[in-house]
């Protein structure tokens, strides 16, 4: 996958993973209506403005599946 503009991000609830350009970590987060503001595990604490300034971002990936042997 590769970053995108945050420009294109969706804000429709969905689940994606925000970056900031020269940081070497990222949220997961969501738009949140209601604040008009991205959302996330660590969004909602001290670090909730530094998120606001996302310059990237890219869609979660897919889950992993179940094998026949449940591993």
């Amino acid at each position: 996958m590769t970053w995108k503009p945050i420009s294109s991000a969706p804000k429709d609830g969905t689940w994606i993973m925000l970056g900031i350009v020269g940081r070497k970590e990222i949220l997961l987060a969501y738009w949140h209506r209601l604040h008009q503001a991205w959302w996330g595990q660590s969004g909602s604490t001290g670090e909730w403005e530094k998120w606001q300034k996302a310059t990237h971002f890219q869609p979660l990936p897919e889950p992993p599946k179940e094998t026949d042997n449940g591993r």
